[in-house]
């Protein structure tokens, strides 16, 4: 498992990638982890959920992550 580092985050930025964020509203549902399957997300050691590195973030999978968040705490960042 590899998160999504501060440094990944700006490489995508500068290519004009979009990537998902989970903000602190995360209950740890696990629902994102579910839906997503592509290795999109996973729970930390406290239960809430991170964003794994990836070279792109397909949109059908985030946005199914998105739905399934019962607090809404996933969103795209671009």
């Amino acid at each position: 498992m590899i998160i999504l580092s501060e440094e990944k985050k700006a490489l995508l930025k500068s290519a004009g990638k979009r990537f998902p964020k989970v903000n602190d509203a995360c209950i740890g549902c696990n629902a994102c982890v579910v839906v997503a399957e592509e290795g999109v997300f996973e729970l930390d050691d406290q239960w809430k959920s991170i964003v794994l590195e990836m070279e792109d973030y397909e949109e059908k999978w985030v946005e199914n992550a998105m739905s399934a968040c019962p607090v809404d705490a996933i969103s795209w960042e671009a």
